[in-house]
């Protein structure tokens, strides 16, 4: 499983690490995961770290695809880190197909400017 994940309900947060390589079906096997956790639910925001992902394969059908239909409500803010270019693009395509959620999606491209934008103060770990 080229990803991990925590669920903190105390800040309504969930927090994705991927690694390596970040194909299609990792995103879907990713999606049937989270949305079948005990603790998960759709009004939390997301922290997506792409920091650590070596090789991409995502197509842009499918990048729409999840974009269009998201894991958590248009509210909720999701912030990804990205912090290569290939990581960047991708995070804005996504970001570009998510219709009016995009106003509540945030890229960065390190940590601390991610734990601002989630006022976190140093809870996430990036290890």
């Amino acid at each position: 499983m080229p990803y991990n994940y925590t669920i903190n309900t105390e800040k309504n947060l969930l927090v994705v690490k991927h690694y390596e390589l970040f194909a299609d079906a990792d995103l879907q096997s990713f999606r049937e995961t989270v949305e079948n956790a005990p603790h998960f639910n759709t009004t939390m925001d997301q922290l997506v770290d792409l920091s650590k992902v070596t090789r991409f394969e995502l197509t842009m059908p499918y990048i729409e695809m999840f974009a269009k239909n998201p894991l958590t409500d248009q509210s909720s803010t999701i912030v990804i880190i990205a912090t290569t270019d290939i990581a960047h693009g991708t995070a804005r395509a996504f970001a570009s197909y998510s219709g009016e959620a995009s106003e509540n999606i945030h890229i960065c491209r390190n940590y601390s400017e991610a734990e601002k934008i989630l006022n976190l103060n140093n809870l996430y770990d990036d290890s």
